[in-house]
């Protein structure tokens, strides 16, 4: 989603910030295993009979964490263009996933929310995510745990001011 130079974020951060135990090499495994566990359990979530597609699931991900967003807000969130959502948005609609209400101060603005079909689709991805995450906290212990934790926040942190 965002398109970093990481030659100079990198060299920038390995200056000021170097965590010293780490080499570049070893940052870079690092993140190349975060995508690669991402996308390992993303597909094994995706893998339940209800036939939603990846885009649909990251849709109810996004109702669930940004509830009655516009559309357009939620297109922007996700990186989709309008149209693409679009097609999302009715297809869930349609099979009882989501809901749509009326802005009070805008009628013509279209509120998007879960739907207690979809709320029960995403918290049941979760609990199996959660099932998968307490298995490898587990086997890392707890200084792992609290580190990894630690990581993220940076991370979120990091990437929240890439856009200013």
């Amino acid at each position: 989603m965002y398109a970093l130079d990481y030659t100079t974020e990198c060299a920038e951060i390995a200056i000021v910030n170097n965590p010293i135990f780490l080499t570049d090499q070893e940052l870079l495994k690092g993140i190349a295993l975060l995508r690669e566990n991402a996308r390992i359990l993303e597909e094994l979530s995706n893998a339940q009979p209800n036939q939603l597609t990846p885009q649909d699931h990251a849709l109810l991900r996004t109702l669930y964490l940004f509830p009655n967003y516009r559309a357009q807000e939620i297109a922007s969130r996700m990186c989709l263009s309008k149209q693409s959502l679009s097609r999302s948005i009715k297809n869930l609609e349609l099979r009882g996933y989501i809901e749509t209400r009326s802005d009070p101060e805008d009628r013509r603005v279209k509120r998007l929310l879960l739907s207690t079909k979809g709320l029960q689709s995403y918290t049941t991805r979760q609990k199996y995510a959660l099932k998968t995450f307490y298995r490898a906290y587990q086997h890392a212990g707890i200084t792992a745990v609290e580190g990894f934790n630690h990581v993220q926040h940076a991370l979120a942190a990091a990437l929240e001011r890439v856009g200013e």
